[in-house]
């Protein structure tokens, strides 16, 4: 999934479209990161970062 599912080329999008749309895809679990989202991998990495 990215932005092309959500917008199809030529539509224009508002910013509340557009900040729901990147609300779900940092919210979605990846298998890269092992099934972690985005979010939380950015939360736990600037917790640590901030630790030190």
């Amino acid at each position: 999934m990215n932005l092309k599912t959500f917008a199809s080329k030529g539509n224009r999008c508002g910013r509340k479209v557009l900040a729901e749309v990147v609300k779900k895809l940092k919210h979605r679990p990846r298998k890269c990161l092992g099934y972690l989202t985005p979010h939380n991998v950015f939360m736990e990495a600037s917790r640590g970062a901030v630790a030190m």
